[in-house]
């Protein structure tokens, strides 16, 4: 009924433009593909006891949800700042930093590769 309504109003000049055309493509794109892999118990585990040098950077990530490269960003107070240019959405945004990644901050910084 609005795709309708609109293509009227385009047809007969009271409109130059059919905001129903990008509604109409957005809708007919697949919807983005949930991720089925998840960590399991034993993986996340291994993560919050290992010993190995890359232990709390792979805490720091659990803890915080954010990925490689992202823990590497400026802090400001209690936040990691994440800039748009590294975010999935293009926006930046503010991860609060809880207790487990609050001690990793001062020490060796996230490795991106």
């Amino acid at each position: 009924m609005f795709k309708s309504l609109i293509g009227y109003a385009v047809a007969n000049g009271l409109i130059t433009v059919s905001p129903a055309a990008q509604l109409t493509a957005a809708i007919k794109e697949s919807p983005p593909q949930a991720r089925e892999r998840v960590l399991t118990d034993d993986e996340i585990r291994f993560m919050m006891t290992t010993d190995l040098p890359v232990g709390a950077d792979l805490r720091f990530l659990l803890a915080t949800g954010l990925r490689l490269g992202e823990g590497d960003q400026r802090r400001e107070g209690q936040y990691w700042v994440v800039p748009a240019t590294l975010s999935n959405n293009g926006r930046e945004h503010r991860v609060c930093r809880p207790g487990a990644a609050r001690g990793r901050s001062r020490g060796r910084r996230c490795s991106t590769g």
